[in-house]
């Protein structure tokens, strides 16, 4: 195909437009301390759980308790014991929910010191299960036993089961050590101590055929930036989904820590065709300065000889700024600019602290979206029409790119996907404007954890 390089240089430089990853905001839970502590009292849910701890944990009991919130739903308990005269030290955290009164987390820090000491599967599963059983009550027997970890029993994960499915977002990962129970950690859905009644009988489910066809339109044709055989570009698929299916209509369904699909939808443009060019450093630096109004002031480029060429596309050359803070970059393919990064030191920490959504954004992202789409338009091939905004950072090397008639279907691609990773029908709870809901859906759970690319000419996964 003649216009794959062009196309290539084209994605480079839309990727570069946003060179820091935008990733799924999940529900947080923070903590206000109040001064007068007197004053504060657990609702009565958390103190119920609170005597349970006790009654697990004795020694809380005696330790000096400060208690925090309740902030966004939650109290945070810390409990520190005396070592010395006018000398604490942190022994556990406790943060439990202030309207049902369930474990959000636990953590003990002595405990948690002790982790090197292994123990055997019974052992992990005996201690986890009397920890469990002491908190939940009779709610424990809905509850299955997994490991967590492979190999070593420092940590048995507990998932609840309705109607003989599991819940996947209602689980207890129970951490464990030789002589006691080091942490406890919960999925979201557990917190809510969501009544069975809640939860519907499975009825009439889609066909494993309408499952299929659903993940296949999930399945994304991509080129990788370079196939580690050739060190060349390879056309891959991979799967952008939420994880959740509603088991019925197949519509995607989002959980607390969904990993949203990393394209946006197919975005219209209208190309310009203006090429840019750069032989060497010197040329590089006048098309930033005179073509984009970058100011190099005390900056100079040079030609990068560090990146090893199997991770540059033929005929590719980039060029590194020196002589300041932060970060410039240039690449070029036969002489031709296909992009540019300008990042400085504090906008990249910001990016990173915020994740890229900062507190004083003069912005939306649909305005900055906008404009990087004008700002791109006069400089693409003629022969593209649509884009897609990559939310990952990535680059992509300018080299010939495989013929992506060559890839097989979408179909086939999923169906080797859930030959090797089948769809599992259970509940959870879905999140709508980044809250858990409490009523929970029947769903098909689609691996989105392990790692998946699957070679879209040969069929087979990448290792």
């Amino acid at each position: 195909m003649k216009h794959t390089k062009k196309l290539a240089s084209t994605l480079l430089m839309a990727s570069l437009l946003a060179t820091t990853p935008i990733w799924l905001q999940h529900p947080t839970m923070t903590v206000q301390a109040v001064d007068n502590q007197e004053q504060m009292k657990l609702s009565l849910a958390a103190e119920k759980t609170l005597q349970t701890l006790y009654t697990i944990q004795p020694e809380l009991k005696n330790m000096d308790k400060k208690m925090n919130g309740p902030k966004n739903g939650v109290y945070e308990l810390r409990f520190d014991k005396r070592i010395a005269p006018g000398k604490m030290e942190l022994y556990a955290m406790v943060v439990l929910d202030a309207t049902t009164g369930a474990l959000h987390s636990y953590e003990n820090e002595q405990e948690m010191q002790k982790q090197n000491n292994q123990t055997s599967e019974a052992v992990a599963k005996q201690k986890s299960v009397a920890f469990l059983q002491k908190l939940l009550g009779d709610d424990f027997k809905k509850y299955k036993a997994t490991q967590t970890t492979k190999g070593e029993w420092d940590a048995v994960t507990y998932t609840r089961h309705e109607h003989g499915v599991p819940v996947f977002t209602d689980r207890y990962v129970v951490g464990v050590n030789g002589s006691s129970v080091m942490y406890v950690n919960t999925f979201e859905g557990a917190p809510l101590r969501a009544a069975s009644s809640l939860f519907a009988k499975p009825g009439k489910v889609m066909s494993k055929e309408e499952v299929t066809g659903k993940v296949a339109s999930l399945m994304e044709l991509t080129y990788s930036a370079h196939k580690k055989e050739t060190g060349k570009p390879a056309l891959k698929y991979s799967l952008e989904s939420t994880g959740y299916l509603d088991a019925v209509t197949g519509e995607e369904i989002e959980s607390a820590f969904s990993l949203k699909s990393r394209y946006s939808d197919v975005i219209a443009v209208k190309p310009g065709g203006k090429k840019l060019t750069a032989s060497n450093a010197d040329e590089a630096m006048r098309v930033l300065t005179e073509e984009f109004q970058i100011q190099m002031d005390g900056i100079t480029l040079e030609k990068d000889t560090h990146t090893p060429a199997e991770m540059k596309g033929e005929g590719e050359t980039i060029y590194r700024s020196k002589g300041r803070d932060g970060r410039i970059t240039v690449y070029t393919n036969n002489n031709e600019v296909t992009g540019f990064q300008v990042r400085g030191k504090v906008e990249m920490a910001n990016a990173i602290q915020h994740g890229n959504k900062p507190a004083n954004a003069q912005l939306s992202y649909e305005q900055a979206k906008e404009k990087a789409v004008q700002f791109l338009q006069p400089y693409l091939d003629s022969s593209v029409k649509e884009l897609k905004i990559d939310q990952k950072e990535i680059r992509m090397p300018s080299a010939p790119f495989p013929d992506k008639k060559t890839a097989i279907s979408k179909e086939a691609a999923a169906k080797q996907f859930l030959k090797d990773r089948p769809a599992v029908l259970g509940y959870m709870f879905p999140v709508q404007n980044e809250k858990v809901q409490a009523k929970p859906s029947l769903v098909y759970s689609i691996d989105t954890v392990s790692y998946f690319l699957l070679d879209a000419v040969t069929g087979k996964s990448f290792k």
